[in-house]
């Protein structure tokens, strides 16, 4: 299987592209800027929208992983303004390209988060609940529309929607660790 990865440098896409990798399959990383001397990997202007997609004449799939963090700091009108553009512009640039291919993938994966619900305190949901109210939930209704072009072009599109991402090397966990170590977790 011949996959492209956006967000490789983060906890899950290296850890999604090393797995690829391991299990024999082709994963190759969109990543921004200029990557011309890299065989494997695919450039992406943000700015422009630009994707070297002259690099992809075959792929099975595409797993669409990038954007601003949004547990990096204060969410000020600004870096609220950053979430979602990084997400909605991002995504409509990835779906464009992939809709633009000679021959479509199969499929595309697209993160999203469990934020799509809003806050519902200790209410157990599944994917089929309406969604929530609030900043996240709004920014991941706007993010899961603009893959819809790549489902006009059939495409198989899937929003997975992340929740607290725990892991020995970072995410969450990362976080959490240090304060639990000196004592203060509870």
């Amino acid at each position: 299987m011949d996959v492209i990865i956006s967000g490789s440098s983060g906890l899950i896409g290296k850890a999604l592209h090393d797995y690829l990798r391991t299990h024999q399959h082709a994963a190759r990383k969109l990543v921004r800027g200029e990557v011309s001397a890299r065989k494997r990997h695919i450039a992406w202007d943000t700015k422009t929208g630009i994707i070297q997609s002259d690099k992809i004449d075959f792929v099975d799939g595409m797993v669409h992983l990038a954007g601003a963090g949004v547990a990096s700091g204060r969410w000020t009108p600004a870096v609220k303004e950053g979430i979602l553009n990084s997400r909605t512009d991002g995504t409509k640039q990835v779906v464009d390209m992939l809709c633009g291919l000679k021959r479509k993938p199969d499929f595309f994966i697209c993160a999203s988060g469990v934020g799509y619900y809003g806050n519902r305190g200790d209410e157990i949901m599944t994917e089929d609940d309406e969604l929530g109210s609030g900043f996240l939930a709004e920014t991941c209704q706007a993010w899961e529309a603009a893959t819809q072009p790549a489902v006009d072009a059939g495409i198989r599109v899937v929003n997975a929607r992340f929740g607290l991402v725990l892991a020995k090397g970072g995410g969450a966990l990362g976080k959490m660790t240090p304060p639990f170590k000196m004592g203060l977790g509870g």
